[in-house]
């Protein structure tokens, strides 16, 4: 009986599936467990560590929350604020003050603003020291805050200030924390056109991104008739919660109330990335991302007393052992706090398959294009019909040469591969080999020959 051969490569370039159950023969990747998508393949996991073995870089979610900033280190515990040495080491409490939720950030140098639903935060730049901030008549509390061009923008007002609500933007002098509106026309304010409450406040280039709980919009400075703030109006949706957005001058990214993913350039070109079918499960919990500037990785993730984590990168999304609570760079080496699963392995499953005939066939022989240091597994799910659920064989080591020999039967097929650790793990290619036993749904003059090679099916290597 004539034997089969499908090549799957391009498939492993992209991560998990991004829009849920792809067409059959696509091959898209339903589990991506250790091994991260980049550009020449599959690769193992990048683990982030912490840069000490300070007690207080031990995670208690959703903090640490550690800001590397122009002039200091600042770690924010559930208990209080620290500065941390450049060696970090020494670890120096400035403020005792309870917090239940994460801070926004606004970084002047040595005066920084710290905004969250527990307070403002303040960070003096003559003394360095750090107090509560008390609503007063040139700033009030508010819940968010960024720095856009040394001026400071704020959302959500939860003090009394003119007429504003947690649905309002303000901005103060520029070069200034005074927002005091003068006949200066610097400081001002204004409301989310669809009146939902403001959730972040993030510069993206030559804008100031506004997250509202069902919209998001952009201001953009004004000079004429008077300096201010303009709006665009970008989305009719917002982030699902406030920690649900991350980014920077070059990009943003957000998790909405669906479980969807989204980014947003520099030019406000907003595209729907996806990932429902994962994210859907976290937004349960509180979703924290955090971006690695250089690689412009997205590190995603929630605790629920189990941590759930994931990694975007430029070329797709895989899962990984890690939540993070922080990552950062210092002195030029990647770090994160995060909490950790106990169970570390590697894992992929991808298809459905059913080699463009819808008749039986007998899977043969799987081959795993893998460099490794451990033993390496494969296994094939298979069924009968789309009325049934998959079964899956039990793993089989693979020799040496990535082979493995599975004789299974079925009319579509996913294939498995497994291994106990992700460790020097490299993946760039599975081919399939197979026979055609069913020839019922097969017509003309040589049933076998039917349409299997990779370049003939909408999969494979191309």
């Amino acid at each position: 009986m004539r034997e089969f051969d499908i090549l799957i490569e391009k498939p492993l370039l992209s991560g998990l599936r991004q829009f849920g159950q792809t067409q059959r023969n696509v091959g898209g990747l339903e589990k991506l467990v250790g091994i991260v998508p980049r550009e020449n393949g599959l690769v193992a996991y990048d683990t982030l560590s912490k840069p000490g073995t300070d007690s207080l870089l031990d995670p208690d979610w959703p903090f640490p929350q550690i800001f590397v900033l122009r002039s200091v280190i600042v770690l924010i515990t559930k208990t209080g604020f620290y500065e941390v040495s450049s060696n970090w080491t020494s670890f120096t409490l400035k403020l005792s003050h309870a917090s239940t939720d994460r801070y926004h950030c606004a970084d002047f140098g040595d005066y920084v603003v710290f905004a969250g639903p527990d307070g403002v935060i303040k960070r003096d730049a003559l003394t360095g020291t750090f107090s509560l901030h008390v609503a007063d008549s040139t700033m009030p509390v508010f819940e968010t805050a960024c720095n856009y061009k040394g001026q400071l923008i704020a959302g959500n007002v939860t003090s009394s200030w003119h007429d504003c609500s947690t649905g309002h933007i303000i901005w103060s002098d520029i070069g200034s924390a005074d927002f005091t509106i003068t006949n200066k026309n610097e400081a001002g304010y204004i409301e989310l056109p669809g009146g939902s409450d403001v959730l972040c406040v993030k510069r993206l280039g030559n804008y100031i991104i506004v997250y509202g709980e069902n919209e998001v919009v952009a201001l953009q400075a004004v000079i004429e008739p008077v300096p201010s703030f303009g709006i665009v109006e970008l989305a009719n949706f917002g982030p699902v919660t406030r920690n649900a957005v991350s980014g920077d001058n070059q990009e943003h990214c957000f998790i909405d109330t669906a479980g969807d993913l989204w980014k947003l350039d520099s030019d406000l070109k907003i595209t729907k990335v996806g990932y429902k079918e994962y994210f859907s499960s976290l937004i349960s919990n509180d979703v924290i991302i955090s971006l690695d500037p250089r690689k412009r990785d997205y590190y995603i993730g929630s605790y629920d007393g189990d941590p759930s984590g994931y990694i975007l990168t430029q070329f797709g999304l895989a899962e990984c052992f890690q939540a993070f609570t922080s990552v950062f760079i210092d002195s030029g080496a990647l770090y994160g706090v995060a909490e950790e699963s106990s169970s570390k392995y590697a894992e992929l499953l991808i298809g459905i398959y059913d080699m463009g005939s819808r008749g039986l066939k007998t899977l043969q022989v799987l081959e795993f294009g893998a460099e490794a240091t451990n033993d390496l597994y494969g296994y094939v799910s298979y069924r009968n019909d789309t009325t049934s659920s998959f079964s899956t064989t039990d793993p089989v080591i693979l020799n040496p040469n990535g082979i493995v020999t599975i004789p299974t039967a079925g009319v579509e097929f996913k294939l498995g591969f497994y291994s106990t650790s992700f460790d020097e793990l490299k993946l760039s290619n599975i081919r399939i080999r197979y026979k055609l036993t069913d020839k019922r749904s097969i017509r003309g003059k040589y049933a076998s020959q039917i349409t299997t090679k990779s370049s003939e099916l909408p999969l494979g290597s191309y």
